[in-house]
């Protein structure tokens, strides 16, 4: 499926050298991203994803 993915949208698939060395994956989320938590205290947002509403 990823393959098919890569190939619909025009990407390139190319061979991940973590995987090859250490049988390990690693992605990263370039433009950063928000801790999910149970509560505001341990995190931005909740198992859905929306924002804890904080009191200012």
């Amino acid at each position: 499926m990823h393959e098919n993915l890569i190939e619909a949208t025009g990407g390139r698939s190319l061979p991940d050298p973590l995987w090859r060395l250490l049988k390990s994956l690693l992605t990263l989320h370039r433009l950063g991203g928000c801790i999910m938590g149970a509560s505001p205290e341990a995190g931005v947002v909740d198992h859905l994803g929306q924002t804890f509403v904080i009191p200012i």
